[in-house]
């Protein structure tokens, strides 16, 4: 899986898009569907899958400000589960999301006040 993008929309809801690496040769294109999984960080729970179809794109609703979530996506196609992504952890602040600590992504509104 690579590829995989969040952007906070409504305030606290995640929408995530994703492609598939191009090197998945063992599914045949009609035969794709995906799985996402989340769970809150720092918790002793399992992760919960929020979405399995076949589009490449999901929003995430009604996710608690000032919490942090790991994400993980991964490809299924019949019998076969492919390897999950990387855990994608997202920390939710009051105006803002932080994406794995190495960056912030402010909503569109706050980029606006700012310019």
């Amino acid at each position: 899986m690579n590829d995989i993008n969040f952007k906070i929309v409504n305030g606290n809801n995640l929408n995530i898009t994703w492609n598939i690496n191009n090197n998945i040769n063992d599914f045949k294109n009609e035969n794709i569907s995906y799985k996402i999984e989340m769970k809150l960080q720092n918790k002793d729970e399992q992760y919960k899958g929020v979405y399995k179809g076949k589009e490449n794109h999901y929003e995430v609703k009604n996710l608690m400000l000032n919490s942090d979530y790991e994400f993980r996506i991964c490809c299924v196609s019949n019998d076969y589960n492919g390897p999950w992504s990387e855990v994608h952890k997202i920390k939710f602040k009051n105006i803002y999301f932080e994406l794995n600590k190495s960056f912030i992504i402010k909503n569109d509104e706050e980029k606006n006040k700012n310019n």
